[in-house]
């Protein structure tokens, strides 16, 4: 199942580093997440999760499709939310959840459907 494997690899790595940088107070984060607020703070907590779970499934990949049942519908419920909660349509954030979303819907399918 290489497709759950890539939504899990891509969490890793696009989660991942979206919480670093925003632990870490990239500047240049600012201008897609607006400045440090709690609100940012916790949304890095998310991604650390996201990323988190992810990790575990790779690493013990007997887990990797009971964790990719839980956690991907809730990645893809709140990140196609983003395209009506966020008034701001030309941030990149959201095109990108819409692509992540489609990785993991067809994970989602595959587990599914041929599993």
């Amino acid at each position: 199942m290489y497709i759950v494997t890539i939504s899990h690899i891509i969490n890793v790595l696009v989660a991942g580093t979206m919480a670093t940088l925003l632990i870490i107070n990239v500047r240049h984060m600012a201008k897609v997440f607006g400045e440090v607020t709690p609100a940012r703070q916790i949304l890095s907590s998310l991604y650390l999760a996201i990323a988190t779970a992810s990790l575990v499934a790779l690493i013990a990949p007997q887990f990797s499709i009971l964790i990719a049942l839980v956690l991907f519908p809730i990645q893809i419920f709140y990140k196609l939310s983003t395209l009506i909660t966020v008034s701001n349509k030309s941030n990149p954030v959201i095109w990108w959840n819409l692509v992540i979303s489609i990785v993991h819907a067809v994970s989602l399918y595959t587990i599914l459907f041929y599993v």
